[in-house]
């Protein structure tokens, strides 16, 4: 008899761990759709306080992995200022955001948390744009260097840290001109844009170049790309370039 509640009680547990993981793979429900507003303000920089910013066209974003796209939008009033309503639905993994379009660039608010987002967060500061000499500054420049692959060659990782320390926004000429550029090996090959805070789409190699042309605000932003190099290469030796 002890064998027999022995079996059972080991049979019980597997049909309560075998309904625990069944429960477990279930699709989670979404939430029911809530309605939700952002108040906020669209601002630039002036030389004794931000000045708001009339006129200017906000947009609210909803990034989840079931949908993404535009909700709704609004133009600001003679002080900056916006108010969109709109509807949160779907998955509690979608992320809602506020962006305001200022001189064809898109300028982004902080992710907006709950049913009503506090002025902080709804806050967007857009700047002016310039294609003059703006330089961008250096602020880190890493490099990863993989193992060898059966054929010696390596892959090399670099990853750059770039500051404008303006208060415009630098652009290039036309949507092709770089407004940086880095060297890069002669004898890379694969080279591949990677994760950062622009678009990889707008890192390209150029010959002996990497060039970035993108829109590049105020601030820090990460960039990085990859290639390969091939044995002959090594010992490497990189030119530091400010």
């Amino acid at each position: 008899m002890r064998l027999r509640a022995l079996a059972w009680g080991r049979a019980l547990v597997l049909l309560v761990l075998c309904g625990v993981s069944a429960r477990a793979q279930l699709p989670v429900p979404d939430a029911p759709p809530v309605d939700a507003v952002v108040s906020g303000r669209v601002v630039t920089p002036g030389r004794e306080r931000e000045i708001g910013m009339p006129g200017v066209m906000v947009t609210v974003h909803r990034v989840g992995p079931d949908t993404a796209g535009a909700l709704d939008s609004a133009r600001t009033d003679a002080g900056g200022r916006y108010t969109i309503r709109y509807r949160r639905f779907g998955s509690d993994e979608a992320v809602y955001f506020a962006a305001a379009l200022h001189h064809g660039i898109a300028y982004f608010s902080s992710p907006l948390r709950g049913v009503r987002a506090n002025a902080d967060d709804a806050e967007i500061t857009v700047f002016d744009t310039t294609s003059g000499p703006v330089t961008l500054t250096v602020q880190g420049h890493h490099l990863v260097v993989g193992a060898p692959k059966p054929d010696g060659g390596r892959q090399i990782v670099e990853v750059y840290e770039l500051s404008n320390d303006t208060t415009v926004t630098l652009v290039g000429r036309d949507s092709l001109a770089a407004i940086w550029s880095a060297p890069i090996p002669h004898d890379a090959t694969g080279f591949a844009a990677g994760q950062g805070d622009v678009s990889p789409v707008t890192l390209e190699r150029r010959g002996d170049r990497v060039t970035l042309a993108a829109a590049f605000g105020p601030g820090v932003k990460q960039l990085s790309y990859s290639y390969t190099l091939p044995a002959r290469a090594f010992p490497l030796t990189f030119a530091h370039e400010r």
